[in-house]
């Protein structure tokens, strides 16, 4: 089977970019405009709650690029510079932004499906990257994007091409699929053995407060911390999962946030930290050699025995979370619920 390397202008029967569309051309509905955070990585987001128009009117004065159904949408900013979506079916009319590049290919040279399959490797985007400029922001103008090679055999091996990585990706999405249905199940049968093996150790013990059993409980700031790309984690309760910290996306805050919010005590390897809000109750332990900082609505707790730690997780297992945020529902302005409240305990 013979390749050819082209010109990706030389594919394109449109190649060009979008509009400038100013804040002052946009109305509240009318002809919807797709920018750079619609075009995925080979998908579309599509995000109409955010979307954002411009009127007829203004369409036709502007002499506007209408895109259809099938054309694809190169994003030449990052990240990464170069991805590509395939405009779906829509209900809307549509254009798209000035930093998005149209491409509406020949029929008989290259598939729009081959190509957004192919914008996802490895050599696409590496030819693409040798193509930016830009110290701080890299981007890729439409002159040097057209000049990229994009390797393509004839339209029916094309045809077969993605019908093969059409399944392979269907597969892949059906095996994520039952991988985290299988997960989820796992969690809730663990979670349901715990409860059931806890419960008749609890039922036999003396009740005790929170507080009878910890060194210290200490709450956060009551402020928002200010932020940097590198740095501590500031952990809030979007951080906070059930057993784990997620810092996936965490906001980090500097040497000297750290130092100033951690001032009445420095959070500990295995110390736990505890959600007041959204929801409250879920709890998890900092990991060994793990600095963080406590964001907002959290509380750090530190059991006087590790062994306790297990009886913790179990009082905010998810039948006892209802009760938890049933109580800081009553008590929302004091924030207290048994054995805690906005002070520090030591």
């Amino acid at each position: 089977m013979v390749w050819q390397n082209s010109r990706l202008e030389s594919l394109c029967e449109v190649f060009t970019d979008g509009d400038w569309i100013e804040t002052k051309h946009q109305s509240s509905g009318g002809i919807r405009l797709i920018q750079t955070g619609n075009v995925g990585e080979g998908l579309f987001k599509n995000r109409r709650d955010k979307s954002r128009f411009i009127s007829e009117k203004t369409f036709s004065t502007l002499n506007c690029n209408e895109i259809y159904q099938g054309d694809c949408l190169v994003s030449r900013l990052p990240d990464p510079v170069g991805r590509s979506c395939i405009i779906p079916e829509c209900e809307d009319r549509l254009i798209t932004a000035v930093d998005c590049t149209i491409l509406r290919f020949y029929k008989d040279k290259l598939l729009s499906e081959f190509f957004n399959y192919y914008s996802q490797s490895n050599t696409y985007l590496s030819a693409v990257e040798s193509q930016t400029s830009g110290a701080t922001r890299k981007r890729i103008s439409r002159k040097n994007l057209g000049c990229v090679n994009i390797p393509h055999p004839l339209i029916p091996e094309q045809k077969r091409i993605v019908a093969i990585l059409d399944k392979a990706f269907a597969d892949i999405d059906r095996a994520r699929a039952i991988t985290e249905q299988n997960l989820k199940n796992a969690r809730e049968l663990f979670d349901s053995y715990l409860n059931q093996r806890l419960a008749h150790v609890c039922s036999q013990a003396p009740i005790q407060t929170l507080a009878c059993i910890t060194e210290l409980i200490v709450d956060c700031e009551h402020k928002t911390a200010p932020t940097q790309p590198e740095g501590f984690p500031s952990i809030r309760t979007p951080n906070i999962g059930k057993g784990e910290l997620i810092l996936e996306n965490v906001k980090r805050v500097s040497k000297e946030t750290y130092d100033n919010w951690t001032k009445r005590e420095v959070p500990l390897s295995g110390d736990l930290i505890l959600a007041r809000e959204a929801p409250a109750g879920n709890v998890a332990v900092i990991p060994n050699g793990q600095f963080v900082c406590l964001g907002q609505r959290t509380v750090l707790i530190r059991p006087i025995d590790k062994l306790l730690l297990l009886g913790i997780f179990f009082v905010t297992s998810d039948k006892s979370k209802e009760t938890i945020s049933s109580i800081t529902r009553r008590n929302s302005t004091a924030h207290k619920y048994e054995g805690y409240s906005s002070t520090t305990n030591s």
